[in-house]
């Protein structure tokens, strides 16, 4: 019975340590790239109404959102601003936050729509 009890037991402790070590560390580990493009934010000596602006000085439209991203490409942090064309088109643009250049993104980079299109 000893036995028995004892192999129970070491699996079960060791499941219960590995549980309670990775609920212990999932805030923090949550919190990690949050915290980066905050810190991104914070440093960024443009404001989301400037991105804004600067987009729409170069394009023709109006503008549908705007928000804090991160370049797929580059790593730099930015503003993504999606822009309703002239031609029923939604374009998406990325300012770049540390240099101010502006390009038009592929429309397959939105990050804001789901794979269903919505």
């Amino acid at each position: 019975m000893k036995r028995i009890l004892t192999m129970t037991l070491v699996p079960l402790t060791f499941v219960g340590g590995f549980a309670g070590a990775v609920w212990a560390a999932g805030p923090q580990a949550a919190d990690a790239p949050d915290t980066a493009e905050i810190q991104a934010l914070d440093r960024s000596a443009m404001s989301i109404t400037q991105a804004i602006g600067t987009v729409s000085s170069q394009t023709s439209g109006n503008v549908m959102s705007a928000a804090w991203e991160q370049d797929d490409a580059t790593g730099g942090w930015g503003y993504e601003v999606e822009i309703a064309g002239t031609s029923g088109q939604v374009e998406n643009w990325f300012v770049n936050a540390a240099d101010g250049q502006v390009k038009k993104m592929a429309a397959e980079a939105d990050d804001h729509e789901s794979a269903d299109g919505e």
